[in-house]
């Protein structure tokens, strides 16, 4: 391998600055069709036509967000003469985490445990995929939640639909590989975890962190922000947030510590703008109602809540719960590797690791019913989806 990639030098620069320009032209490529279907309003296809084109574009983004960029880190490798990725993939110096997930020794124990995880992620796959679809059709029908929460809400929802379809069969594979004891099967699912789960969670909290922020300016600019928060403003934030946390997974390929510390910055700042954006909201609802409550105690005469803050205050609780829902199912994830980090990988940690992982998947068909449980329009779309396909005469 290192003969060929000495003498084909040139030839990898080469390609890999092509799949570079593929990549950038298949993304904005795509993203721009995407778009185009959501607007096109005057020759509208049938509703399965739109469906299939946007499917077909989707693919396509895909593969110039994921595919094109994990080849080029490949082409890089072989330039670098890193041979060592998949065994040395997390950087430890002794035996990486691939090594210690894989190992032998783990896969002498009881496989009970492992069949277990294997069938609750698979059925974790269907209703994350299921039931993120029928939220992103729903968004789609929906007209009276403003563009911008709208994207956003959707952006929440293609993260955890890909989640469904990329990450837990993924683990699922990985799962069963230890099973029947292919260690090599182990090592590329796992790896394909990692990075698709990276990117995926990274995405999920900066989204959700968007939400609250645009909540708060909602607040604060009240008749400004639809000429400040604009839908094109929006849809420029989502895609430098999925290209920050692509560009952020694939620095695993060079030096993983620059990915343990890209991930950390991240958490660090949407944690700390999370709290700041919702600390803000309600102190400000909480100091505008002392204000009423204060002309009140002066003899002028309370007025009910206007619609718009009532609708408001619900928005603001809806995001928070999706919020308290991911936190409830990643924490416990982050404390166990904090606390185990430094011992030796035993049986019961082993199993402890994959129960919280499958806990932060569980967070991806946990948001669909957080949608319909908070937000009605939502649920009340899903509903005419559901009866609308069960009333279908074609079924």
């Amino acid at each position: 391998m290192e003969v060929f990639s000495v003498k084909l030098r040139g030839e990898l620069i080469f390609l890999a600055v092509v799949n570079i320009f593929l990549s950038i032209t298949a993304f904005l490529g795509n993203a721009l069709i995407l778009v185009a279907l959501h607007r096109e309003s005057s020759r509208r296809p049938p509703f399965a036509s739109i469906v299939l084109y946007r499917n077909l574009a989707i693919t396509d983004l895909c593969v110039g967000i994921l595919v094109e960029p994990t080849y080029i880190a490949y082409l890089m490798s072989l330039m670098d003469k890193r041979y060592d990725i998949l065994t040395n993939f997390t950087g430890d110096k002794n035996q990486g985490i691939l090594e210690q997930y894989c190992s032998k020794e783990v896969f002498m124990e009881e496989h009970g445990e492992l069949i277990f995880f294997s069938v609750v992620n698979l059925f974790l796959s269907i209703t994350a995929l299921l039931g993120n679809t029928l939220i992103l059709i729903a968004l789609r029908r929906e007209s009276s939640l403003s563009p911008q929460s709208k994207l956003l809400y959707r952006n929440l929802a293609i993260t955890d639909f890909f989640v469904g379809i990329i990450v837990e069969p993924a683990y699922v594979v990985y799962l069963v590989s230890m099973v029947n004891k292919r260690h090599g099967i182990c090592h590329y699912a796992r790896v394909t975890c990692l990075i698709a789960a990276f990117v995926l969670c990274l995405v999920s909290l900066c989204t959700l962190t968007t939400i609250s922020v645009e909540r708060l300016l909602c607040l604060l600019l009240v008749r400004r922000y639809r000429h400040i928060v604009t839908y094109k403003g929006t849809c420029i934030a989502v895609i430098v947030i999925w290209v920050l946390c692509v560009v952020g997974a694939l620095t695993q390929f060079w030096n993983p510590f620059v990915t343990f510390l890209w991930g950390y910055i991240v958490l660090i700042l949407c944690g700390l703008t999370t709290m700041c954006s919702y600390s803000k909201i309600f102190f400000t609802l909480r100091r505008n109602q002392v204000v009423v409550q204060m002309e009140h105690s002066h003899g002028h005469p309370i007025q009910a809540i206007p619609r718009n803050v009532a609708l408001y205050k619900k928005a603001v609780y809806s995001a928070l719960w999706l919020q308290v829902t991911l936190l409830v199912c990643y924490l416990p994830v982050g404390i166990l590797r904090h606390t185990t980090q430094s011992r030796e990988m035993s049986f019961p940690v082993y199993i402890a690791r994959h129960f919280t992982v499958t806990l932060v998947y569980l967070n991806s068909s946990l948001n669909p019913i957080v949608y319909c449980w908070k937000i009605r329009q939502v649920r009340r779309a899903v509903k005419d989806t559901i009866r609308q396909f069960l009333c279908s005469p074609n079924l």
